[in-house]
């Protein structure tokens, strides 16, 4: 309904300037302008609107081939090596730091969690929004769980507002207070967030999906050896590939296991 509203507003405004326009020239014997001119001006809109939807396109292909490339080895340089480029061009302070959370991911990934760790420590986070913020301490303690240092990733989840603004990205912060949690010996706690995550995730499937994944961590954490193999199994063989990119230690080891039952 908004939409419908400022598309019939526009047409209003077009319409009055060239009535405006027309009115103006008229007296001149100059009116005849007035309507080559408004397809000259039209057209040109046109063409700046589609560029500019072409532009986006683009975008979001290529964010989506750098994050496929997350799993996929045989691209995985190229991608860096483009989004290193796209970063370091791109002026937008929202989409800049979308591409240098990205770019963690995929350095950290390839075997360089040092120099991914850098990159995410030199981010200022005092002038950035409660979401903003949160999506770095989120790839800050993804990195450190990663990396196997659990009591590191708990420094930087905690303390935190219990609400960012985003209930998704709250909830994801809370399934990394469980995979921290399963590696300090808590895992019946890791597990209760797991399963209320899971159950709180609604129609949000990828949500979900993490949910599950922690809960095979807590499974395996808590000594139930079969349980958290038939709840990996249960995710699919899709997911491995995943879980063995960017999972903890413990997920990156029950990944290989099920890789080699496959």
């Amino acid at each position: 309904m908004r939409g419908s509203s400022f598309r019939f507003a526009r047409f209003v405004l077009v319409a009055l300037a060239v009535w405006a326009g027309y009115a103006a020239l008229a007296p001149y014997q100059l009116g005849w302008l007035v309507l080559p001119t408004s397809l000259v001006l039209l057209t040109g809109y046109a063409l700046w609107r589609w560029l500019q939807a072409r532009r986006v396109r683009q975008a979001l292909a290529a964010e989506e081939r750098w994050s496929q490339a997350l799993i996929d080895e045989s691209g995985r340089r190229a991608a860096i090596a483009e989004l290193r480029a796209a970063r370091a061009s791109e002026e937008d302070e929202e989409t800049h730091l979308r591409y240098t959370l990205l770019l963690a991911d995929l350095l950290a990934v390839d075997g360089l969690s040092a120099e991914a760790r850098e990159l995410l420590g030199a981010l200022r986070v005092d002038g950035l929004d409660p979401v903003e913020g949160a999506m770095v301490r989120h790839a800050r303690a993804s990195l450190s769980i990663r990396m196997g240092e659990p009591q590191a990733a708990a420094a930087l989840l905690h303390p935190r507002a219990p609400r960012c603004g985003s209930v998704g990205l709250d909830r994801r912060l809370e399934l990394l207070d469980a995979l921290v949690a399963c590696e300090e010996g808590r895992a019946a706690e890791a597990l209760d967030i797991a399963v209320g995550v899971q159950r709180a995730a609604g129609q949000d499937e990828g949500l979900a999906l993490e949910a599950r994944i922690v809960r095979v961590a807590a499974l395996d954490a808590s000594g139930d050896n079969d349980e958290a193999a038939a709840a990996l199994a249960a995710l699919g063989p899709e997911v491995l590939p995943a879980i063995a990119a960017l999972g903890s230690p413990r997920l990156r080891s029950l990944a290989a296991e099920a890789k080699k039952g496959t």
